[in-house]
């Protein structure tokens, strides 16, 4: 069965199943299925299959498959969270917490967060603690958001590619803003303002 053909059967599913009091609208885009509901919330759904090991989602053309292989970045962030003394999860804790503050246009994806951490974590050799890394990550990000950054999963061409090409207005946007909460960070003067960035979470 084709990519496009079984979207079509997941749209017919769907639009039969979900009840019309709870949904305002249900949408068949070229990749996935896009579900919004009166509350506002929206939900993308992506038509995957299994083959033995292998998960196929649908290709950039939307009638073929293509191979992923989705474990491979939670086993290359498990093996980098070790090497830095398990420092790095909570990071990225920190980072999606400063993120989820920021307007809608300029926040960054769970995924994309975690794959700039992952990306600034490699060869990191300074303090092991969730502060100086937290420091780093943020500076990394600042440049790193500036360019597309490869899927290694397969799931997608990049995680980021919803910014548009590189040094796009919407990258530039991003950079600026993380590079403002470093900012802040960073004239923190005292422990209350420290954790009023982070809406009270315990640091």
């Amino acid at each position: 069965l084709s990519a496009d053909k079984m979207l079509s059967k997941f749209y017919e599913i769907l639009s039969a199943s979900l009840s019309q009091r709870d949904v305002a609208s249900i949408e068949k885009g070229m990749l996935a299925i896009t579900v919004r509901f009166k509350d506002n919330s929206e939900v993308q759904l992506l038509p995957a299959i299994r083959s033995d090991k292998v998960i196929k989602i649908p290709d950039s053309s939307g009638t073929g498959w293509n191979e992923t292989n989705p474990r491979i970045f939670q086993q290359q962030l498990t093996k980098q969270n070790e090497r830095l003394n398990g420092a790095l999860v909570p990071t990225i804790k920190l980072v999606k917490s400063l993120i989820s503050d920021l307007p809608k246009q300029q926040r960054l994806t769970g995924y994309h967060i975690e794959a700039l951490a992952l990306d600034a974590a490699k060869g990191y050799q300074s303090l092991m603690t969730p502060k100086a890394l937290l420091s780093h990550v943020l500076d990394h990000a600042v440049m790193r958001s500036r360019k597309p950054i490869s899927d290694i999963s397969g799931q997608s061409r990049n995680v980021d590619d919803y910014l548009g090409e590189p040094n796009s207005t919407q990258r530039k946007l991003v950079s600026q803003a993380i590079a403002g909460i470093k900012r802040r960070l960073d004239a923190a003067t005292s422990i209350a303002q420290w954790k009023a960035m982070f809406g009270g979470i315990e640091k």
